[in-house]
């Protein structure tokens, strides 16, 4: 991005240049300052919402560290396994009540994501790692007759 910025100051401070070594005709010279003109100010309109984007994307990763360390609470087996050393007298839960509250965490998540992220300013990354998130969410709803079934056994 720098790189496309710098060429096209180069290349528009270079057009002045030229204009300005051609004889009196005021014209070219008016012309070329009005595309310097647009220029910088498409140069500084493309520079706010490259900035915007970065911002967002920030926002969404350090929210997605966040999650993950809410979603790692759920397990001490994993935190074991990553060097964490507060849990290690404890398993995870696998009943199936820690599985569905585990399953409505993720529900909640994605949907705070959804409704506190705006996907189109997001760099491409953090769109990747946005639907990777939303993505596998199963879709099914959790009846309570169902669970209420499963409970029961």
């Amino acid at each position: 991005m720098k790189k496309l910025l710098l060429c096209r100051l180069f290349f528009a401070a270079m057009s002045a240049a030229l204009v300005a070594c051609e004889p009196a005709d005021n014209s070219a010279q008016i012309s070329a300052q009005k595309e310097t003109a647009a220029s910088s100010s498409f140069t500084a309109a493309t520079s706010e919402s490259t900035a915007d984007v970065a911002d967002e994307s920030v926002r969404l990763n350090a929210w997605f560290e966040e999650k993950y360390e809410e979603e790692l609470s759920f397990s001490p087996i994993q935190q074991t396994f990553l060097g964490v050393t507060e849990n290690n007298d404890q398993i995870d839960d696998f009943s199936l009540e820690a599985q569905i509250e585990q399953l409505n965490w993720k529900r909640d998540s994605v949907a705070e994501m959804k409704a506190n992220f705006d996907y189109e300013q997001l760099n491409a990354d953090a769109k990747i790692s946005f639907g990777n998130i939303s993505w596998p969410l199963p879709k099914l709803p959790i009846s309570s007759e169902l669970t209420a079934t499963f409970l029961s056994r």
